[in-house]
């Protein structure tokens, strides 16, 4: 039987490791997919959010690959799953690394154009969040101390497919959910 003092620091400790293990820091590193493609590849989930209007979660941008072939990206966009191929109209945030300067630059995607919203270093997680309302408004905010906020109009409001993708890169997707 260990001293009165001894058993009090184990406690201690054991309540300290708890905490930890229950902080909402550990809690928001529940990585959803794990995306590694080396440039020139591609790698990409889909996930049904049929009658869902909100996603939120986080991207963390490990490593870009980039080279010549194509650029260093992830993206979650939300999309209809009627599409084809050709049409994709994706609509959503797109993080994109780069090597010089080392930055992670986030952007609102509406089919081919990119607006800026947000810059990062790599290993560094930033919150997202998508709504959709009735009226096929989207507003996409990046950041949660001090977010950049953005809404658009969608060109085809219908959207029951949430797009997880990458290439040139490797990223976490950290706590996606549909709401």
């Amino acid at each position: 039987m260990g001293s009165i003092a001894g058993r009090v620091r184990t406690a201690i400790v054991s309540g300290s490791v708890l905490l930890a293990a229950c902080s909402p820091a550990v809690a928001q590193d529940a990585e959803t997919w794990r995306c590694t493609a080396a440039n020139g590849q591609y790698d990409d989930r889909l996930i049904s959010i049929a009658g869902k209007t909100v996603i939120t979660g986080r991207i963390n941008m490990h490593s870009a690959d980039v080279g010549k072939k194509w650029g260093s990206t992830a993206k979650v966009t939300i999309e209809d799953s009627k599409r084809t191929s050709a049409e994709c109209n994706c609509a959503g945030v797109v993080a994109r690394g780069f090597r010089d300067p080392d930055a992670v630059e986030f952007d609102l995607e509406l089919g081919a154009e990119q607006l800026p919203m947000s810059k990062r270093f790599f290993e560094t997680p930033i919150t997202f969040r998508i709504s959709i309302d009735p009226q096929g408004l989207m507003t996409v905010q990046v950041g949660k101390d001090k977010p950049h906020i953005k809404t658009v109009a969608l060109s085809r409001p219908k959207r029951d497919t949430l797009h997880l993708s990458c290439s040139g890169s490797d990223v976490s997707f950290l706590n996606i959910e549909a709401h």
